[in-house]
């Protein structure tokens, strides 16, 4: 599914931050910020080598994940599927028929009999509402990666630990956290003052939010 956008809206918030980047992080960053809002890349798709960016990315992420949120609410739009090809039944019929019965379609699907049990959730949901079925599940999914550097725990722990933190689905969740994950000996200290400026800049982000939608209605 395509969607034509054809504005979006770039807060000052994503000004002030782009502001103390080289033109490299400059470029990369607000490319980012474009593809996400004219839904070319899914957010969750977003990374970055640069590790300044990708705490900087982590100070934007709410306002940019809210506006496209909001779009896709507003045409009736699920985002994720935003992002998912259409499929041909002849041709799915076609290439079905040399494959195995037993194959697993995708890592996000497990097979069933007749049901099938997905990683796709209806809408976001924070963790401590999942079911113990997705929690044994998401856990058995977590084990299996190989040499997975973000334990199972770790990751229910950091979904835990704020109400905000709400997803469609744990496992492309997981694969994005595990990806930025550094190993506990390789952690870098980060600037406290740096830090403090992110937390500002959340927050003024949201107050931006708030604005918008109270100067919509």
């Amino acid at each position: 599914m395509k969607i034509d956008k054809k504005a979006i809206n770039y807060y000052y918030s994503f000004f002030e931050v782009s502001k103390e980047l080289n033109q490299k992080q400059f470029y990369e960053f607000n490319m980012a910020i474009y593809k996400v809002m004219f839904f070319e890349i899914h957010i969750d798709e977003v990374e970055f080598e640069d590790k300044m960016l990708t705490i900087l990315w982590k100070s934007v992420k709410h306002s940019i994940q809210a506006s496209v949120k909001g779009y896709c609410d507003k045409k009736s739009i699920p985002y994720d599927e935003v992002f998912t090809p259409l499929s041909n039944p002849l041709t799915n019929k076609q290439e079905g028929q040399g494959e195995e019965k037993g194959q697993v379609q995708e890592q996000c699907v497990i097979s069933k009999g007749k049901d099938e049990f997905t990683f796709s959730l209806k809408r976001d949901t924070h963790f401590s509402n999942l079911s113990k079925e997705y929690i044994d599940k998401l856990n058995e999914y977590i084990i299996n990666i190989p040499q997975p550097h973000l334990s199972f725990e770790d990751f229910r722990d950091g979904c835990l630990s704020k109400n905000s933190y709400k997803y469609k689905n744990f496992t492309l969740t997981y694969n994005k956290w595990n990806k930025n994950h550094t190993p506990q000996k390789a952690i870098v200290n980060v600037d406290l003052a740096l830090e403090n400026n992110i937390y500002d800049l959340i927050d003024q982000q949201e107050a931006e939010e708030k604005l918008r939608i109270e100067n919509a209605n």
